[in-house]
């Protein structure tokens, strides 16, 4: 259940504009994050969590007028949950780098990653 709401989440990142909806959608990611142990995450869900990650930190802009979506948003609670996910998200790289190793090679543009996923 974990992995198709995840996959519904990520698939609602470039089809609303509505920046309630973008809060709403990193409320849900953050949940995901919270409540799947490391481990757990890298293992079963790494797609996903290069996904989220990417996304996160505004690696595939989902522009609008050619404003980045998270410039238009308010610097409060949706720029804080953003940052809440790519913590998350770290602290899963930081441990099991290895496991997410082959989901990011497909990835090529996440090695330059700001949060860590450094393969040179």
């Amino acid at each position: 259940m974990t992995r198709e709401y995840w996959d519904l989440l990520l698939s609602l990142c470039s089809a609303s504009c509505d920046p309630s909806v973008f809060e709403a959608i990193l409320f849900g990611m953050l949940t995901i994050l919270e409540i799947t142990e490391p481990r757990v995450a890298a293992e079963n869900f790494p797609k996903q969590v290069v996904e989220t990650q990417a996304w996160a930190a505004g690696i595939s802009l989902i522009t609008l007028t050619d404003v980045d979506i998270f410039q238009r948003m308010d610097v409060g609670k949706t720029k804080m949950l953003a940052g809440g996910i790519l913590m998350k998200i770290k602290e899963i790289v930081a441990k099991h780098e290895r496991l997410l190793l082959g989901d990011i090679i497909s990835f090529g543009s996440i090695s330059s990653a700001p949060m860590g996923l450094n393969l040179q």
